[in-house]
């Protein structure tokens, strides 16, 4: 993680030094031939570097689905969609063991509303209503129930958006609801969370973001003569841009993340 001389710019993939070391750009100035060091009176300079690595990490999270990084959503709308669980083969009754869900961006970081998180349930009169202080805070399983197919005991689920009671697979992605039967399910929430994965980035996407910001500079024809060990590389240049996009491609194939797109009306 770098951040910008002014302060305005943190990166989290890779460094601008990264950048330097992927495409092995030599300072021509050094009298022991090493490697160039960004500075505000390089060029481009140190700061324009982190600029380009943020864009590198949004190309990074769209072709992956991923992101290794904080990201916020906000005042999303969604679809809103019913669930049950199967007991021996017969599905259960809603208030036993169904319920509602949402599809949202994997992993979610806890839920805090005084960070700016919120969940709005839309009303038969077309109304957000803010449940936000309503959630449950146990750790359950993947499916959102307590390990047994069963919510756990002791939560009273309340009729009515004003009342309803939520709680989250943070690692699967998936917000679930309690509400009451007849409220809108098609664009029926409105939600604001964080997400991502922010205990540590890959060695792999960590390079892939520093060989997509090299290629920038090589198509901008910047410091082509300071590469490997300087001269001429127009005969070659065509051939070292092909080997890094081909790696950035294998890279991105190997953490892309497909998920799948649900309907309020399956």
């Amino acid at each position: 993680m770098a951040v910008s001389l002014d302060g305005s710019i943190v990166t989290t993939y890779c460094d601008p030094i990264d950048v330097i070391k992927a495409i092995r750009m030599v300072d021509l100035y050094s009298t022991d031939g090493g490697l160039l060091k960004p500075s505000d009176s390089t060029l481009p300079d140190y700061d324009e570097l982190c600029k380009r690595i943020v864009v590198a990490e949004k190309f990074i999270d769209r072709y992956t689905g991923q992101s290794w990084r904080p990201n916020r959503e906000s005042t999303e709308i969604m679809d809103i969609n019913t669930y049950w669980h199967d007991i021996n083969g017969v599905r259960s009754e809603y208030w036993q063991q169904g319920g509602y869900y949402v599809p949202l961006r994997s992993p979610i970081l806890p839920f805090d509303p005084a960070k700016g998180d919120k969940i709005e349930i839309r009303t038969m009169d077309n109304k957000f209503v803010n449940i936000s202080q309503n959630g449950v805070s146990e750790t359950l399983e993947a499916d959102g129930t307590g390990g047994d197919g069963v919510r756990p005991t002791g939560n009273k689920y309340l009729m009515g958006a004003e009342n309803g009671t939520f709680w989250f697979d943070y690692q699967g992605g998936k917000l679930y609801l309690r509400l009451g039967y007849y409220l809108p399910k098609q664009n029926g929430l409105r939600i604001s969370y964080r997400w991502g994965d922010v205990s540590e980035v890959p060695p792999d996407i960590s390079r892939a973001t520093a060989l997509k910001v090299g290629l920038t500079l090589l198509n901008e024809e910047l410091y082509l003569t300071r590469l490997g060990t300087g001269g001429d590389l127009g005969g070659s240049k065509n051939d070292m841009k092909r080997g890094m996009q081909d790696e950035i491609n294998e890279i991105i194939m190997a953490n892309r993340s497909f998920t799948s797109v649900f309907s309020a009306y399956d």
